[in-house]
């Protein structure tokens, strides 16, 4: 597995685990110019071989991780800053999606930086509760919990716990 940045050259394989996104054997992976890098995107695509199929998704060069702009809550919903993501992928397309806009008073982009804790429960920054009626009408139930002080380190809810795998 290639090793964690900032440390490396721009021709170097990195691939972190923020810009990392998966959909059954669909994988999205954030491309930005500051944490994974190309070698690493190809690295993944590689090493799962078939079916796996991965995406690169550019995004905006201030972005450090694509999992702080863009959120899969379940199969079919999504949601996603689109100021920062330059084109969601082919599978993405026919999704539902929540579109985030970034408020003037707002820091940091983390609205969509959220834990699924099933696929209708979902616990989000209280800093981003005006985005909760839009996840209601959808079927989740959202659990705010103070989290300003990290966020503005850089640590969103889902960086905080990791992914967490669920069998069926």
């Amino acid at each position: 597995m290639p090793p964690c940045s900032p440390h490396y050259l721009e021709d170097d394989m990195y691939l972190e685990r923020g810009d990392v996104l998966t959909d059954n054997f669909n994988v999205y992976v954030g491309y930005s110019g500051n944490a994974t890098s190309i070698a690493g995107i190809e690295w993944l695509q590689q090493l799962l071989g078939s079916p796996y199929k991965v995406y690169k998704i550019d995004l905006h060069p201030k972005i450090l991780h694509l999992d702080t702009v863009c959120m899969l809550h379940r199969p079919g919903l999504l949601s996603y800053y689109p100021e920062f993501i330059k084109e969601l992928p082919e599978p993405l397309e026919a999704w539902d999606k929540i579109e985030i806009k970034k408020l003037e008073n707002e820091d940091e982009a983390f609205g969509a930086n959220g834990l699924m804790l099933d696929p209708n429960t979902m616990v989000m920054a209280k800093q981003y509760e005006r985005l909760v009626p839009e996840y209601e009408k959808r079927g989740i139930e959202v659990i705010t919990i103070p989290f300003d002080t990290c966020i503005h380190w850089g640590v969103g809810v889902r960086c905080a716990v990791g992914p967490l795998h669920r069998d069926n």
